[in-house]
This record gives C-alpha cells, sequence and structure tokens, in this order.
C-alpha cells in the first residue's frame, strides 16, 4: 500500500490505483495471431488525504489525480 505526504501537513496520506479493463471484453481480445483486438487499458491512481492523525488516520473521499486536466493514466499509450 503506497503511502505519501503529499499535503506538507505532516499526516501521511494514501495513494491507490485502480485499473479499468471495461475494453478488454471476455476471452476474445486477441485476434487467431495475438494481435490486441480492443480498445486501450486504463488505470488512475487517487489520493485518499489523511483528515486525522497518524496514529488515528481518517480519509477523505478519494481525489483523482489529474496533470494538465487530464486524469494521470499510468497505463495509456499514444
Amino acid at each position: 500500500m503506497p503511502f505519501a505526504t503529499g499535503a506538507g501537513d505532516g499526516r501521511i496520506d494514501l495513494l491507490t490505483g485502480v485499473s479499468d479493463w471495461r475494453d478488454y471484453g471476455r476471452d476474445d481480445a486477441f485476434d487467431s495471431h495475438g494481435r490486441w483486438m480492443r480498445g486501450p487499458l486504463h488505470g488512475y491512481i487517487y489520493l485518499h488525504r489523511n483528515i486525522g492523525t497518524n496514529r488515528e488516520p481518517r480519509y477523505a473521499p478519494p481525489e483523482l489525480l489529474q496533470a494538465a486536466k487530464k486524469p494521470i493514466d499510468p497505463t495509456a499509450v499514444e
């Protein structure tokens, strides 16, 4: 489980990653030659700010991390 102190307040926040495989389909994602036939797979990173203490953490609702007003997608290939 990754942790961060990105807010600069000394409290340990939590980062989570979520994969999105909606374009994967069932077992037919590859053709008979092994070529990918579906859309791109995606993943997203969320920040859960610690609004409690390090000893007794409480986490705010997750915030989708973005860069240039777009979700950070570590699995995207362009």
